[in-house]
């Protein structure tokens, strides 16, 4: 919801009068900025502060006298009642009739424009932002702009042609419920009706019975109503009662689960006469129809394209009837004769469309948010692009190269599978090197088992390595170290991303053999000591140490956990890790610290101290798949302001968890601080910083005590 207000305020708004400053909204509008409200706030509209939102930084407001914009007003009026616009002007004197009454009824004061929720829709909540600042001047020189332009009452300037036009989307929204309800915010109680929504609690798949949904992204309640024997009825209702669409026999939709879509978009779907054959149509955000209900489908595609199939639509090769894709501002239509594969929710801003009049797998390509075809229609799938590269797997006859952002074709699609992020994710890189791999087929076509090879190819997609080995295993993807291993000829190999091979590690006969006695061996092996006699072995100062440098200026956190790892130590040392003590109740105590056979001395402890760092904020929990989490690392690690600064964005593409940790070691290097993570033995993490200083310390200590502190390592160059 991306509404702009006008307000009336008896007096200039500051920070000091807010609390006590009278003021009424009067206009309204969702998702555009209306001429009506740009001409009335005049040619040289001035900034002021308007306090109006409870949390984060206050946005700016343009502001005029109020008697300044009633008199444009009537200099409006006065020009529609000219002869040459009896006709033309007709419909904008009717739409104008709000706005007359709501200037009859005030004098003196000021008119406030509010756009900030339009702009930070898209600049975020930034109001002192050199982006946001930018999208502000850029209104108040429209709306100079604009004044200038009506000057030369000679000729009937554009802007008043598109007033004249569109006379309802020109001068927005204008009723007495705009005072009582612009300052409402269902979304915080979206169970909480209006009173005028009375009647529309319950549930409206009962008979008889009638309901209200508030959309968020709408802004708007969706309001049902149910009656045995009829057609079920639907209508759009804002918090404050203009309907932007009237309870009747359709259904409402609304594109809220659409992420590519920064506006609402309502489909109307409206039933015929037979239950087979229904009809689907556009509104806006406004209710302001964009498509008539005469589609057999209707998917909004961004806020730019639009999903359309029609009763006469031409058949595919498969004999369903096809799609076109439209512009919404023009309705122009941009690909016709489209097929059902149709996917935009890859996340890195492009489309996947098939052709409906092609044989074959090979009759997909991609379209960018705008329509226009990044790629023909030869192919037969697509990865997302990598977010840093900007590159993306393609598919033509089951085989897979690479493309760049352009669409042309680096890599020749003759590879059976590459190394990927996920199932469905981006290739994946280490460096600028991915792994490419060959399968041999029998006289059938069939991949024969056991018979993958693996290369290396860059990022420009040149082949560094040409698939000739065969990998150790079946992960299809380097490690954290970049190498994978490989065999040949019973030799073992480390590559390395770089295409360079490692010395001969072994024969991998016999790697398998000690890799079976190992396991043998551990199924044999003996229970892990308890914490009893773990506690007695604990190098107590070594730990003492460690906990003072994970907690580097917070002497009293440091202190507080020392007392607590050696009441812990004592407890368990004196054997009251005994199932009948009263520490068995306690989640802390030395009988629930998890004792692993490969563990040293302190690590169970350390497991305990690890997790209380995070109580602390000391240490950052996350958990495996929770990437979004890594940007507000300022929140949880201690108080380093480089961290304020930083920011990744890698999630839209299928980054990892390990790229955001890669990135945010990286930033916190420059600072001085080494990024390290403990491992948790889970699918967690939990992420510690410790000054470079004392890095070099850290880990020598841990790795004394055998407790698994390790250091994230930046990314490649």
């Amino acid at each position: 919801m991306n509404p702009v207000y006008l307000y009336w305020a008896e007096a200039e708004p500051t920070l000091e009068n807010w609390a006590q400053l009278n003021t009424r909204g009067i206009a309204e509008w969702s998702d555009a900025v209306p001429l009506l409200f740009l001409w009335l706030i005049g040619p040289t509209p001035r900034r002021c502060v308007w306090p109006a939102y409870n949390d984060g930084p206050q946005p700016p407001a343009l502001i005029c006298p109020w008697d300044e914009a009633s008199g444009r007003l009537q200099a409006l009026r006065a020009r529609l009642q000219r002869p040459e616009h009896a006709h033309d002007g007709a419909a904008l004197r009717q739409s104008l009739q709000g706005v007359l009454e709501a200037f009859a009824d005030t004098q003196t004061g000021h008119l406030v424009f509010d756009a900030s929720m339009l702009m930070h829709a898209e600049h975020g909540r930034k109001y002192d932002k050199p982006g946001y600042r930018k999208a502000f001047e850029q209104l108040q020189s429209q709306a100079t702009a604009l004044a200038a332009e009506w000057a030369d009452e000679t000729r009937t300037a554009p802007a008043l042609q598109l007033l004249l036009a569109q006379p309802v989307t020109s001068v927005g929204y204008w009723g007495a419920e705009v005072a009582t309800g612009c300052w409402q915010d269902p979304s915080e109680y979206p169970d909480d009706l209006p009173d005028f929504l009375a009647e529309y609690s319950g549930s409206w798949y009962d008979d008889g019975k009638s309901a209200a949904e508030y959309d968020t992204k709408l802004g708007a309640y969706v309001v049902r109503r149910c009656q045995r024997g009829q057609p079920h009825q639907e209508g759009a209702v804002t918090a404050y009662g203009r309907w932007l669409v009237p309870v009747g026999p359709h259904r409402v939709l609304t594109n809220r689960y659409d992420d590519d879509a920064k506006r609402a978009w309502i489909t109307l779907l409206r039933p015929a006469d037979s239950p087979n054959d229904e009809r689907y149509g556009l509104l806006d955000s406004n209710g302001i129809e964009v498509l008539p209900a005469i589609f057999t489908h209707v998917s909004t595609v961004g806020d730019r394209l639009v999903l359309c199939q029609a009763p006469d639509s031409p058949r595919g090769v498969d004999g369903e009837a096809s799609y076109e894709l439209r512009r919404i501002d023009t309705g122009e239509v941009i690909e016709q004769q489209l097929g059902g594969r149709f996917f935009h929710g890859r996340g890195d801003g492009y489309i996947e469309a098939e052709r409906a009049d092609m044989d074959g797998p090979n009759r997909m390509a991609l379209l960018d948010f705008d329509g226009r075809r990044v790629t023909d229609f030869a192919f037969s799938g697509f990865s997302p692009f990598h977010k840093r590269h900007k590159v993306a797997m393609a598919a033509r006859d089951g085989r897979w190269g690479l493309i760049n952002a352009r669409g042309e074709v680096i890599l020749p699609m003759v590879y059976d599978r590459m190394s990927m992020k996920n199932g469905g994710g981006p290739p994946h890189f280490h460096g600028d090197s991915v792994l490419i791999f060959t399968v041999e087929h029998d006289a059938e076509g069939n991949a024969i088992h056991g018979s993958d090879r693996v290369g290396i190819a860059d990022k420009h997609g040149r082949v560094i390595v040409p698939p000739t080995m065969h990998p150790w295993h079946l992960q299809w993807a380097f490690d954290k170290n970049g190498c994978m291993l490989v065999h040949q000829d019973d030799l073992l190999y480390h590559l390395h991303a770089d295409g360079s091979l490692s010395a001969p590690l072994g024969s991998r006969q016999a790697t398998l053999d000690e890799m079976k006695r190992q396991f043998d061996q551990r199924w044999q092996r003996g229970e892990p000591a308890d914490a009893s006699t773990l506690a007695g072995e604990v190098d107590r100062e070594a730990c003492r140490e460690l906990i003072g440098l994970l907690c580097r200026g917070m002497d009293d956190t440091a202190a507080t956990l020392q007392a607590q790892l050696d009441d812990w130590l004592d407890e368990a040392a004196a054997g009251s890790s005994d199932e009948d003590s009263d520490a068995a109740d306690d989640e802390d105590g030395p009988s629930s610290f998890h004792v692993m056979p490969d563990d040293g001395p302190a690590t169970p402890f350390f497991r305990a101290i690890a997790y209380a760092l995070r109580d602390h904020s000391v240490w950052m929990h996350l958990d495996w798949k929770a990437a979004d989490e890594v940007p507000h690392a300022a929140a949880h690690l201690p108080d380093i302001k480089a961290l304020q600064t930083f920011h990744w964005d890698g999630l839209a593409n299928g980054e990892d968890m390990q790229d955001g940790l890669e990135a945010l070691a990286a930033h916190m290097r420059v600072a001085g601080w080494s990024l390290i993570s403990f491992d948790t033995q889970a699918d967690d993490y939990l992420i510690g910083a410790v000054a470079e200083v004392d890095t070099d310390r850290c880990l020598a200590l841990a790795q004394a005590l055998r407790v698994p502190i390790r250091l994230v390592s930046e990314p490649d160059a």
